[in-house]
């Protein structure tokens, strides 16, 4: 398999689908320098011995992987996935799906359902690398176990990470954290679907918020309320959901043996769970999407019809 885009969130993909069995191959980077340094970072995680490339196409002739996982920035992410499709390979796209800030949202979700039916024809992999569906499906499970019988009315999420010096622009925020959020509420709710004329938001600074109601098939209405942001005081990290009145904080944590690893905090215990990329990254490898193409389509239609709620009211 071959990484595309290793830097950043990249490195941890790669060291995930090493250590999960992968061989990888190859990663792609934008110059010769920085592929290096990035190849450097990779063998401090574990043991690269992967080629380096700074053009896809190339890599895809030389390389015929059998996955790629697109980690470049979301604005690339439309050519890189169409190109290994094209070339018949598996792909695991990071969040958000694409985007390309002044693109029309009809746009980005036109070339959405592109890759999408690009991967249906030819019968290939495409998924969404959006790891907090693993935490929703964790958090489904301790609230079925915990609270039998209790129908989901509500829930809250709020994911938060530190600015670290980037400007206050809620959109961007939104755009970077909400593909988790949309995700959680996939992972609870397959079939829900969000009324356009029940959304609000309140993008201001650093946060960036929405409410709405999901419709389920049955009939029923779950009251959702979504915030994203980043910390500047405080915890660094603020990742918790909200069902109903129980409120689960999802932390990092490590193993006996030193490997990371997700930790559950709720009213009930302290869970440890699979880490949640790795989690993913594993159920990928064994054949499985867990955020399939028509999945991560209509995520990225999600975050996109929040989004413009938000534009509209600004």
């Amino acid at each position: 398999m071959v990484v595309i885009g290793a830097r950043g969130i990249g490195k941890h993909h790669a060291k995930w689908w090493a250590i999960e069995g992968a061989e990888v191959c190859a990663i792609v980077g934008t110059s010769a320098a920085s592929v290096a340094e990035t190849a450097d970072a990779l063998r401090a995680l574990f043991p690269f011995r992967g080629k380096l490339y700074t053009d896809v196409d190339t890599m895809l002739k030389a390389e015929k992987p059998d996955i790629v996982d697109v980690c470049s920035p979301p604005d690339r992410h439309y050519e890189h996935a169409k190109s290994a499709l094209e070339a018949g390979c598996a792909v695991l796209c990071e969040k958000p799906l694409l985007f390309k800030p002044g693109t029309p949202a009809e746009a980005l979700i036109a070339q959405a359902r592109e890759l999408a039916d690009i991967a249906g024809r030819r019968q290939l992999r495409f998924g969404l690398c959006a790891q907090y569906h693993v935490a929703g499906t964790s958090c489904r499970r301790l609230h079925e176990t915990h609270c039998p019988g209790q129908p989901i009315t509500s829930v809250m999420a709020h994911l938060a990470s530190p600015a670290r010096g980037r400007p206050a622009d809620p959109m961007a925020i939104w755009v970077d954290l909400a593909p988790h959020m949309v995700a959680v509420l996939r992972a609870l709710f397959p079939a829900g679907c969000v009324g356009d004329a029940s959304i609000r938001t309140e993008f201001a600074e650093y946060d960036a918020k929405a409410q709405f109601t999901l419709a389920l098939p049955d009939g029923q209405k779950i009251d959702c309320r979504l915030r994203a942001g980043r910390t500047q005081d405080g915890p660094s990290h603020i990742r918790s959901l909200q069902i109903n009145e129980t409120v689960y904080h999802i932390e990092g944590d490590r193993e006996p043996d030193g490997s990371f690893c997700a930790r559950i905090d709720c009213p009930h215990g302290a869970f440890r769970e699979l880490d949640m990329m790795r989690a993913l990254i594993r159920r990928f490898l064994a054949g499985e999407c867990l955020i399939d193409a028509p999945a991560a389509v209509a995520n990225l239609e999600c975050v996109l019809r929040i989004l413009s709620a938000a534009s509209r009211t600004a």
